[in-house]
């Protein structure tokens, strides 16, 4: 028999960003147990982690619409954005490692052709001020998410192993 010790967080205040565990995933509590207002979600509140969006080739430059390029946006932890253009054949070509962020923003550095011209020094500068400093505590968050994503998959695949067997056991007693 399989056993999960730990629940997965089921919800979240939305009011104070407080993630909380329920023992029955199915039922759906009103108030936050931490401060008490009445303004939950399910699923829980990411910590917050570098993020990083590829967008499809297509007219990004409002002078010349048939110049088709991809463009790449970067989000820090600390919420600054940056937005640059790239050639189109980098959209398939490159696959973002999210379990290892800064090493492929350095591979992006590195082995890019940018459109802009400044572009690769823009990303380098973001890669220096915004995302470097920040490197520890976007580790500890991606595998704190990480954790609790895998968790909660764990235990929906607990729930459904435990339904086939009561499914199977029944149909065993059934057939003596």
């Amino acid at each position: 028999m399989i056993s999960i010790n730990t629940l997965p967080i089921a919800y979240h205040c939305n009011s104070c960003k407080e993630n909380f565990r329920e023992k029955y995933i199915g039922s759906y509590p009103y108030k936050c147990p931490s401060c008490g207002e009445e303004r939950t979600s399910s699923g829980f509140y990411k910590l917050p982690q570098h993020t990083f969006l590829k967008h499809a080739p297509g007219s990004y430059n409002w002078l010349n619409f048939s110049d088709k390029k991809c463009q790449f946006v970067f989000r820090s932890l600390n919420n600054k954005i940056l937005n640059i253009l790239t050639e189109p054949e980098n959209y398939d070509n490159f696959q973002f490692d999210s379990d290892d962020y800064l090493e492929s923003v350095r591979q992006m550095i590195t082995y890019f052709d940018f459109y802009y011209t400044g572009d690769k020094e823009k990303l380098q500068k973001f890669y220096d001020e915004e995302l470097l400093p920040f490197e520890k505590e976007h580790q500890l968050n991606h595998l704190k998410n990480k954790k609790e994503e895998l968790l909660i998959e764990l235990w929906k695949t607990n729930k459904e192993y435990q339904s086939v067997l009561e499914d199977l056991e029944e149909l065993e007693a059934n057939e003596e």
